[in-house]
């Protein structure tokens, strides 16, 4: 028996089980290495367990392949759990669906309806992975594309900058802009309680992408400005 089972070809559903387990690993894999990187402990372990989840692909004798699968289904499962805290539990859906694989893979007549118990939870667990997934990349482009657009410079001019000086003043530093212009509305010059310097602010409106990037490179030509940074009215500059 154990000669036949090795000697047996891997069940088409089962394979296909297998490729769902890898698919089911892509958002772990985006999470992972995209969040801390491949070089990270982490972003190298999720790494290595997708690469793990993916081996039973190449093989084509069903004794391996149900033997492996299980084995590294409940591994990466424990590790999922294990990890948990640190987002590892996005490998979770991969582990069972890998584990569903090994299930289906067992030896036993076409016939048999414990079999389809492993392929309706694989099935099962892929669409539920594959729906969370969306909802969340739709949600956090929908929190991107609400997100307000920055509509200011603020930078940090040096005490020692010509722009300070109030005798004749900058044309740099008129308050409605025309001394800038690429869409440049309001200029505010502050000075921080605390801090060594001068905050300047550059509000602009209607501005074209290359109009703001020409304000932007303007503002940072100044004498003794730097740290140029957009920002937000009333929210963050």
């Amino acid at each position: 028996m154990a000669d036949s089972e090795e000697e047996r070809p891997v069940p088409g559903a089962a394979r296909v089980l297998a490729r769902l387990a890898v698919l089911c690993s892509a958002p772990a894999v985006g999470w992972g290495v995209l969040t801390f990187g491949a070089a990270n402990g982490v972003g190298f372990l999720v790494l290595v367990c997708v690469l793990l989840i993916a081996v039973p692909l190449f093989l084509r004798d069903a004794g391996t392949f149900r033997t492996l699968c299980l084995t590294i289904g409940w591994l990466v499962f424990g590790l999922s759990l294990w990890g948990a805290i640190l987002g590892m539990f996005t490998l979770t859906p991969a582990a069972l669906v890998l584990v569903a694989a090994g299930g289906r893979a067992r030896p036993g007549r076409r016939s048999d309806r414990s079999r389809l118990v492993p392929l309706a939870i694989g099935v099962l667990v892929t669409v539920a992975t594959c729906c969370l997934t969306g909802w969340f990349l739709l949600d956090e482009w929908g929190d991107r594309a609400s997100a307000p657009q920055p509509d200011a410079f603020t930078a940090t001019v040096r005490e020692d900058s010509p722009l300070l000086r109030t005798d004749p003043e900058p044309p740099a530093l008129r308050y409605d802009g025309s001394g800038l212009g690429h869409g440049a509305t309001v200029v505010v010059l502050d000075e921080p309680s605390g801090r060594p310097g001068r905050v300047l602010t550059v509000y602009y409106r209607f501005a074209t992408p290359a109009e703001t990037e020409a304000l932007r490179g303007l503002i940072a030509a100044l004498p003794g400005v730097r740290d140029v940074r957009p920002c937000h009215w009333n929210l963050d500059c």
